[in-house]
């Protein structure tokens, strides 16, 4: 058991090394598991890393432009400065993530779990984020000029200076949040965003 475990974890960091030195563009990784790998400043645009076990893994400032990261598991990955513009991550669990000042314009990102993660000064612009978890998130200073938000839940999000210049928000949820001043939040209900009440 322990010399398989072994196997892997050499053919692991042999595939990590790889695409280091490489770059992964184009590369297939579906159903891979490279969780905590650092693949930090890497060229993976138009990598395929549908349904992958990314937990941990280091992708900031990676070059990650038309990645398929569809139902991936990138719980506590490091996205941070990652260019991410036009890439598929439909479904995927990006729980805790960290994704600031990624650039994630044009991304469709429909169902992706983002509870807690760190968004501040991110750029999703004319992304598709319908029914995305946004619960908890910081999203200080982000950018979500022209985003698709219907049916996305913002609850508890630090919403301080962010940009929702042209944002879709029909049925999107808001409620206990940082930063929205009354302008705003009436500017946001009266183009089909809902405001929960909660009781200190």
């Amino acid at each position: 058991m322990e010399q398989e475990q072994s196997i892997y974890n050499k053919q692991k960091f042999d595939l990590v090394q790889e695409i280091r030195e490489n770059g992964g563009i184009k590369g297939n990784f579906q159903k891979i598991d490279l969780s905590g790998a650092n693949l930090s400043d890497t060229f993976l645009h138009n990598a395929d890393f549908s349904d992958a076990e990314l937990i941990h893994t280091n992708f900031s400032s990676a070059d990650l432009r038309h990645v398929k990261l569809s139902n991936a598991n990138l719980t506590n990955a490091d996205l941070s400065g990652a260019n991410l513009t036009f890439a598929s991550l439909i479904g995927a669990n990006l729980s805790n993530s960290n994704l600031q000042y990624a650039d994630c314009s044009g991304a469709d990102l429909t169902n992706v779990n983002l509870h807690n993660a760190n968004l501040k000064g991110a750029f999703l612009s004319g992304a598709d984020a319908t029914k995305v978890d946004f619960t908890g998130a910081n999203l200080e200073g982000s950018y979500l000029v022209r985003t698709n938000l219907n049916g996305a839940n913002l609850t508890g999000a630090n919403l301080s200076n962010t940009k929702f210049t042209k944002a879709k928000v029909a049925n999107a949820i808001f409620g206990n949040n940082i930063g929205l001043d009354e302008a705003l939040q009436e500017d946001l209900i009266a183009q089909g965003a809902i405001f929960q009440e909660f009781q200190s």
